[in-house]
């Protein structure tokens, strides 16, 4: 029988037992830690058994130290002893920097998280709510807390509801690239949001797994949006139509009018002496009677017709579904009336006139002829004495036109229109006929009823009615 070993060398079996046992843990802790470290920084870990797990291997490492120094405390002065203690003692501090560099990464990141204007959310394909960023308060009005394992469809209503739902079922049969944007509203009244949302499939990702969705706020930019648009087709002084917007509407209704067999009116409003307002009282007294303005003439029209400001003191009418001219000629009879309601600016009353020129549809009109035979109708009612509306129509189909109550014109305004005469129809040529004497002896000449020349180029079938009268161009 072998003897029995000594005390001294039980003890060294049991230093060498436990020495192996603190470097099988140190191998393990550096080990774990290695992983630990090789994850990436950049996704928040959650609280509680994974937290627990990240802990243990440092733990074990100091345990494995403390252990390490207690067998070696007898041998200390042997080199392996303390080659052991420094080696645990360099492991121990490469792994406390380890911990505090993954620390200061992992607060870097949960602080860019909490701090996102966007609303990061990672929810199962099936679209229950797994995780959302501290941004889910500000836009959908709860805590993150109060929403996980929530189905985040319950936040969406109506087509939103589902334009989110075929969305997320996009997302989940993707596995590469970024789905989207898509656009969806949220909230009700004064808190409706309209937001954007983009998202990639991450369920492979082992540290994700499942759908992460990016919601970003584009309220503002819809607000600007809307606002551009009004510009576009709006006017800024009167939030009336712009002219983009009449011509189209006009074009829309030519259109309905073919279709039905129906007839569209087009009225050109101009108001009288204007530049006098702005020359006397200044451009805002101007810009007041404008706004005026606009509200008498929408006053004064049907709710289904379109008014719109064209540009500086012109107004335009659209009239659709006109059954007779009498119902046009009632509606700029009673246009006229309504303006001319005395009217107090900067202490000064003011009686506001215009001139206004209408066109009706026949047949296939097109919009550009009449929306131009409107505005020819408007400069001939402020060549005939203003105050007045006149209807542009053909020579088959005469209309009378019809003017507020005036004084009789005076020798220099008849002047005036003279001259006006003369600069819109051409010079004045002198033509003389053979007219014979009384007893028959000799010829002598008269001047012949036609005073004026028709310029080149003017048609001279081209008519307008003004005031009941039918005046050709010659």
């Amino acid at each position: 029988m072998d003897p029995d070993p000594s005390p001294s060398a039980l003890g060294g079996q049991a230093a060498l037992r436990a020495r192996d046992l603190c470097h099988r843990g140190l191998w393990v802790a550096a080990h774990e830690s290695r992983r630990s470290g090789a994850a990436p920084p950049a996704r928040a870990r959650p609280k509680g058994p994974g937290a627990l797990a990240r802990v243990l291997p440092s733990a074990a490492l100091l345990a494995a130290f403390v252990v390490m120094v207690y067998v070696n405390f007898g041998d200390s002065g042997r080199p392996a002893s303390s080659a052991s203690t420094m080696v645990f003692a360099l492991t121990l501090l490469f792994m406390a920097r380890q911990g505090v560099v993954l620390r200061l990464a992992e607060n870097r990141y949960a602080s860019l998280i909490a701090n996102a204007s966007d609303l990061i959310m990672i929810v199962s394909p099936e679209g229950i709510l797994r995780f959302a960023s501290p941004a889910c308060e500000r836009m959908l009005g709860t805590k993150p807390d109060e929403i996980i394992g929530r189905d985040l469809t319950e936040f969406w209503t109506g087509e939103d509801c589902e334009r989110l739902e075929a969305f997320l079922t996009e997302v989940a049969a993707s596995h590469s690239g970024t789905i989207g944007p898509v656009e969806l509203g949220i909230g009700r009244g004064a808190q409706h949001r309209f937001t954007e949302c983009v998202g990639t499939n991450l369920t492979r990702d082992s540290a994700v797994q499942g759908l992460a969705l990016n919601f970003r706020d584009i309220s503002e930019r819809k607000a600007l949006e809307a606002q551009l648009r009004q510009l576009a087709l709006q006017d800024p002084l009167t939030q009336l139509a712009n002219r983009n917007l009449f011509r189209d509407r006009v074009h829309h209704a030519l259109t309905l009018a073919q279709r039905n067999k129906s007839r569209v009116a087009v009225m050109f409003l101009d108001l009288d002496n204007f530049k006098n307002i702005n020359d006397s009282l200044g451009h805002d007294a101007g810009d007041r009677l404008l706004r005026n303005v606009a509200q008498r003439i929408v006053a004064a029209c049907r709710s289904s017709d379109t008014v719109a400001r064209l540009g500086g003191d012109e107004f335009a009418v659209l009239l659709e579904g006109i059954a007779a001219v009498a119902e046009v000629e009632g509606s700029a009879g009673a246009l006229l009336e309504k303006l001319q309601a005395p009217l107090v600016l900067d202490g000064k009353e003011l009686r506001v006139t215009a001139s206004i020129g209408i066109a009706c549809s026949a047949g296939e009109t097109a919009p550009e002829a009449l929306l131009s035979n409107a505005d020819i109708a408007m400069y001939h009612a402020k060549a005939a004495g203003k105050s007045r509306y006149i209807i542009w129509r053909s020579v088959a189909s005469p209309v009378r036109g019809s003017c507020s109550p005036r004084p009789a014109p005076s020798r220099s305004s008849r002047r005036a229109r003279s001259s006006r005469g003369a600069l819109r129809c051409g010079p004045r040529r002198r033509r003389w006929r053979s007219c014979p004497r009384p007893d028959g002896s000799r010829r002598s000449r008269r001047r012949a009823a036609r005073p004026w020349a028709r310029p080149r180029g003017v048609p001279a079938k081209s008519s307008v009615l003004m005031d009941g009268s039918h005046l050709p161009f010659v």
